[in-house]
């Protein structure tokens, strides 16, 4: 008699000032981080679409509901943690790959 339920994931876009980017590359080690943020917008996926590779040249697509929320803001500061707590996406410090994982 219990309730049992997996919890949503959750992906924040976060807007960041220099001197916040500049501790960022200063704890550069650091994996995760403790935000303090203002959030402005939370978006629920509709869906999510995984790629299986077959072979070098094609691979097959699964569509799925997805169960991620996408969170924007801006960030107001931030401590370098251990592996603990949630993972942040700082705008304008990710790369292409990141960027579409998180496609809308």
């Amino acid at each position: 008699d219990y309730l049992s339920f997996s919890s949503p994931n959750v992906v924040f876009i976060l807007k960041c000032s220099e001197e916040l980017i500049s501790k960022i590359l200063k704890y550069e080690r650091a994996i995760e981080y403790k935000v303090v943020a203002q959030i402005s917008s939370v978006r629920k996926t509709i869906f999510s679409i995984e790629a299986s590779p077959i072979n070098n040249e094609e691979a097959e697509l699964s569509l799925d509901i997805s169960d991620t929320f996408i969170a924007r803001g801006q960030c107001i500061d931030l401590l370098p943690t251990g592996m603990e707590g949630f993972s942040v996406l700082l705008e304008g410090m990710y790369d292409q790959k990141d960027k579409e994982k998180i496609k809308e």
